[in-house]
């Protein structure tokens, strides 16, 4: 019990790493041409500050994605810019530390493992032409295999036209998310929030994981103490039998037989 205990609190704070702590989450995308919705008036700023000032927002975070390609490698990487509330994404590192301004990165296991890359090492990457030295100052618990995380100062410098195309409010706690949604539908046509789901599937799958485990182990401390107190009671037969053949009462044949045991 103390083993499937200690196990599932692990994997169940692994799950949870990096979710916060159960707020309720909007996602909000903003429309462009390329997407076949119409662009937003306000700009990429102004969109921000229009979600911070609905009622139940918490923190607002604004997220670009862009191909970039890393010098002495041939394929192009996916690479991540946020910019605003990133505390939730910070909670996910387990070594080094979320990037604080432009030349810093981050990535998962599954990244540095494919390019072999560690904390501290130093990559060039390169978007439109231009390019920009970053150092790796931080591992994600978990990530994509082909992404890197980066500050939004680092696009500044690469691409300053660049605005973002998605954003994540998280809102306070006891906020109603389907208010907020309302809200952000009537501040703008061009934005379109959706209420982002919690998935539970590797929490549940640990936990019944864990439950069957407990079982288990249940059952089989059980057998082996009655498989221990049945061979000493047939080792201890013959004594028994001679006991009460001189007159002992059960009782007595009890205590003797324990003094026996535990001298």
């Amino acid at each position: 019990m103390t083993l499937t205990t200690g196990l599932t609190s692990t994997l169940v704070a692994y799950g949870n790493a990096g979710k916060g702590d159960g707020a309720a989450r909007v996602d909000v995308q903003a429309g462009s041409p390329a997407s076949g919705r119409t662009a937003p008036k306000p700009s990429d700023r102004q969109t921000v500050q229009r979600l911070r000032s609905l009622p139940g927002a918490d923190r607002v975070t604004a997220h670009a994605l862009a191909k970039v390609r890393l010098a002495r490698y041939t394929q192009t990487v996916f690479a991540n810019f946020y910019r605003g509330d990133t505390q939730d994404l910070a909670s996910g590192i387990v070594n080094g530390h979320w990037p604080n301004g432009a030349g810093e990165a981050v990535a998962g296991p599954a990244f540095l493992h494919q390019h072999g890359l560690s904390g501290g090492d130093r990559v060039t990457i390169q978007l439109n032409g231009r390019q920009a030295p970053v150092t790796i100052v931080g591992e994600l618990m978990e990530g994509n295999a082909q992404a890197l995380d980066f500050h939004w100062q680092t696009l500044t410098h690469l691409d300053p036209t660049t605005e973002a195309a998605e954003y994540t409010v998280r809102l306070a706690r006891g906020a109603d998310a389907q208010s907020y949604i309302a809200a952000v539908e009537a501040a703008g046509p061009a934005l379109h929030p959706a209420l982002r789901r919690p998935d539970n599937t590797a929490t549940t799958t640990v936990v019944g994981f864990a439950s069957v485990f407990t079982v288990l182990l249940t059952v089989v401390a059980a057998l082996g103490v009655f498989s221990t107190v049945l061979l000493d009671i047939r080792e201890r037969r013959r004594d028994l039998d001679m006991l009460k053949s001189i007159g002992m009462t059960p009782w007595w044949t009890t205590s003797e037989w324990s003094r026996s045991r535990n001298p």
